[in-house]
């Protein structure tokens, strides 16, 4: 998994990421995970509020799940990236592969990385 951005600066805290998925599990543990480091989460559970947080939202990461049941990810973030090329947008998913990593950067994906990850790699140290 690639590094997180880092710590941004506003009175001590870390950034503020949003994680977009649809499986509970996977949100919930990356929410906890994230919050032991400082940062400020906030869960989306399908593409639909994923889009909606982040276009009115301010977010210094996204977290976009590729594959969810309303909307996939890839949609969401062509979308997002017709309006906003500055939040960084990383990719998840259990469904990787060099084909669809290359395709999401190409879309405007920072960064792409496969379920499951190594937590050490996700931290920043």
């Amino acid at each position: 998994m690639p590094e997180l951005p880092p710590d941004i600066p506003s009175n001590g805290a870390k950034g503020r990421i949003l994680v977009v998925d649809d499986e509970a599990d996977i949100r919930e543990s990356l929410e906890a995970l994230l919050e032991m480091e400082g940062y400020r989460i906030e869960l989306a559970q399908n593409g639909t509020e994923g889009q909606h947080k982040i276009e009115t939202g301010n977010y210094d990461l996204v977290l976009l799940d590729l594959m969810m049941p309303d909307r996939s990810g890839m949609e969401v973030l062509r979308d997002v990236r017709e309006r906003d090329r500055e939040t960084p947008i990383f990719m998840i998913t259990a469904y990787g592969s060099v084909e669809v990593a290359v395709s999401a950067l190409k879309n405007g994906a920072n960064d792409f990385f496969s379920k499951p990850w190594d937590n050490e790699k996700l931290l920043i140290e």
